[in-house]
Formats: structure tokens, C-alpha cells, sequence
């Protein structure tokens, strides 16, 4: 069975393998965000479809969190605000497992 590889970019337009490629060796265009410490979580454009959403829109985005309660957690997006939206959400969750409790040793 044959696989076709589904490159996309940041709008979901369909982009040729040179064209992807190029675009995924600008960070600046890749990297979505980057919050370093303890707990760190990654966003960024993959360009290949992963799959697609409820509403048949390619998964083309995705977080991912290294360390803390939520490790190894990734999420799949179709649209670059909602990647934007769930990389501050995990962003905010690993801000708060990092805070301790008064009180707490």
C-alpha cells in the first residue's frame, strides 16, 4: 500500500517537498514557542499531515511537554491559533505545577 505524504504550510495550503523543506529549516517560521526551566513545552509547525481533526482540517501543529506532571503529553493541532492557544494553556499548567503551596516542605 502507497502513502502519500501531505506537506503543508502554516495556512494549510498544500506546498511541494522542496518548498517544505525550506520552510523547515527557518526557525523562525517552525517554532511557534519555547518555554524553557523545569518544565519545557514545545510548539511547532510539522508541515506533515498527522492525522486530521473532527472537521477533516490536517494536523499540521503540535505540543509537546518535556518534565513535570503533564511529561510526554503531545497535542495535535490544524491551525496555528490553535497552537498558539494550547501552547500558553500548557504553558500556564507547567507555570503552576511549578509553584509550591504555603505551607508545603
Amino acid at each position: 500500500m502507497k502513502t502519500e505524504i501531505d506537506w503543508r504550510d502554516k495556512q494549510g495550503e498544500s506546498i511541494s517537498f522542496e518548498k517544505w523543506t525550506e520552510l523547515l529549516n527557518d526557525n523562525t517560521y517552525r517554532v511557534i514557542g519555547l518555554t524553557g526551566g523545569k518544565i519545557r513545552v514545545s510548539t511547532v509547525w510539522l508541515g506533515i499531515s498527522h492525522g486530521q481533526n473532527d472537521k477533516g482540517a490536517p494536523l499540521i501543529f503540535e505540543t509537546m511537554v518535556f518534565g513535570g506532571p503533564d511529561d510526554g503529553e503531545c497535542v495535535r493541532y490544524a491551525t496555528e491559533k490553535e497552537a498558539v492557544r494550547g501552547h500558553l494553556l500548557r504553558r500556564k499548567r507547567a507555570y503552576k505545577s511549578t509553584m509550591k503551596v504555603k505551607g508545603e516542605p
